[in-house]
Formats: structure tokens, sequence, C-alpha cells
């Protein structure tokens, strides 16, 4: 059975030497993959304020298992790269938008498209529906190269 296999880890040092961190290097997170898994990537080279379209489940793949987004650029001093998540483009329960920043060369892994729509705070409320789209927009000082690769 097709799979996909996940390693990870972190560790932080303080200034008296102490450490914590957790994950590891040697063994992996396993998650199942179907027997018609496929893989799909994409890429953009984006310029300093411009916006792209990552993956947009209209015109892509519908779906996604596992999910990763990487960029070259993206720090707190020169500009981040930011992220908006699209749930429930059609607005069929209630469109949502969430942001987030990608510090550079650090991938960030999705193992699923859940997310919810026509959502209330503290999860008093919502549809659990799907993410539809990602946009990247670059506002660092460089160009960004933005990579996404889907695995379905």
């Amino acid at each position: 059975m097709p799979s996909i296999a996940k390693w990870s880890a972190f560790e932080f040092t303080a200034n008296d030497g102490s450490t914590i961190g957790s994950g590891s290097l040697d063994v992996p997170l396993i998650i199942p993959a179907s027997s018609t898994a496929q893989e799909y990537c994409n890429t953009l080279s984006l310029a300093q304020n411009a916006t792209g379209t990552l993956w947009d489940a209209a015109v892509g793949p519908s779906d996604f298992t596992y999910l990763e987004i990487l960029s070259d650029t993206g720090d707190a001093v020169n500009g981040w790269v930011m992220l908006e998540l699209t749930t429930d483009e059609g607005n069929v329960y209630g469109i949502k938008y969430a942001t987030m920043a990608l510090l550079a060369n650090m991938p960030l892994p999705l193992a699923s498209n859940a997310s919810y729509a026509n959502y209330t705070a503290g999860f008093g409320g919502g549809t659990l529906s799907k993410i539809q789209k990602i946009k990247a927009k670059n506002l660092n000082t460089a160009t960004a190269t933005v990579g996404i690769r889907l695995v379905l």
C-alpha cells in the first residue's frame, strides 16, 4: 500500500544551555495513501508584492492526502511570504480565509484539506468542509520561489 513518510524534529537550546525538543529524524510518521495516489506540483516565482495561486481545487486536483509548501524567501527582517487558504470557495456553507507566514526553507506540511466553513470561534459552530484554494503573496524585498507538492 502506498504511504507517505514524514520525518520531523525540532530542538530549542536556551541561554543556559538546556534543551527541549520533540520529533524524530530516525522514525518517520507514516501517512497512508490510496492505491491510486499521484503527485501534483506547482512552483511560482513571485516578485515583491506579487500574488499567485499555488493550488485551486476547481482547476487542479480537488483533494489531497498530504501537502507541503516551501519558499526560498521569507523572514521578519525583509518581509514574509504569506499564504491565503480559502475554505468553501463556492460559499455553500460560508467562505472562510486563513493566512499564515512562511519562513524561508522551512516546509509547511498539511496532512488533510479538512477545514471549517461558516466557523464560529471556540468551535461553537460551523460545517466541516475543505480547503479549496491556496494563494501566496510575496511581501519580501527579494523575488520568492514558492512551491507546492501534493499527494492525491
